[in-house]
């Protein structure tokens, strides 16, 4: 229903446009008039952002994984690469001399749905992607240094005062060693009960969530933890990522 919604949007958008006439230097514009100059500069142009937007869509989570990007700045990728090949497309088709073949606007309708099908699988599995990366990425021996240090911190926050264990560590006072989970921006909280868990990820109810935690951790088996995926990656420790 939603990429129904986004569908719907970018077409009323684009009526929107190619209706309405601007006046530049005292000369009336349209974007129909600027299309018919270059038609073909046109269709290449829309074919090289659909190849852009298919290339981000399917490296977005690498770029996640290697802390190159935030969360929320990948999340939101997916849509404009979205919205990119829809408009792409569409502008492609209309700037299209007519009448044109059957097998060239079969061309041109299917490999749009592949496009965008590209994104949205793309999408749908970029957890698993943006695990696997996240384990290539990091050797061993900085797992075992991060759990090291992830234990020291844990019972270094539980012997401070507090109201509750869920403590909201300032991000420049993790261990360095932690900085290849995340970036300060993606990091959530420290939870610091007997089961010290470090999470990444979104801010809100949805979205995906990661980080490093000791033993099995009450925190998931509470919620969903048929969920959440979880590597060995140290002694009782797991790097984990869940989809929410």
């Amino acid at each position: 229903m939603g990429i129904l919604i986004d569908i719907l949007i970018l077409l009323g958008l684009w009526v929107f446009i190619r209706q309405r006439k601007w006046c530049l230097f005292g000369k009336e514009i349209s974007i129909s008039s600027i299309i018919g100059s270059s038609p073909h500069r046109v269709r290449t142009g829309a074919l090289l952002a659909i190849i852009a937007a298919l290339a981000w869509s399917l490296s977005a989570s690498w770029f996640s994984a290697h802390c190159i990007i935030d969360y929320n700045l990948e999340a939101d990728s997916y849509f404009l690469c979205f919205a990119t090949v829809f408009c792409a497309a569409f502008l492609y088709a209309y700037v299209t001399p007519q009448p044109c073949s059957r097998l060239k606007s079969s061309a041109v309708v299917l490999g749009t749905i592949c496009s965008l099908s590209t994104i949205v699988t793309s999408c749908c599995h970029s957890d698993d992607t943006f695990m696997y990366w996240k384990m290539r990425q990091i050797p061993s021996q900085a797992w075992l240094k991060m759990a090291s240090d992830l234990e020291v911190l844990g019972k270094e926050i539980t012997e401070l005062p507090r109201e509750n264990t869920y403590r909201k560590v300032d991000a420049r006072q993790l261990p360095k060693s932690l900085d290849v989970l995340g970036t300060h921006s993606d990091y959530c909280l420290f939870y610091s009960g007997v089961e010290p868990c470090i999470i990444y990820g979104s801010h809100g109810a949805q979205g995906r969530q990661w980080g490093l935690m000791i033993g099995s951790n009450h925190l998931f088996k509470q919620e969903h933890p048929e969920v959440v995926k979880r590597i060995l990656v140290a002694n009782n420790t797991y790097f984990f990522v869940d989809p929410n």
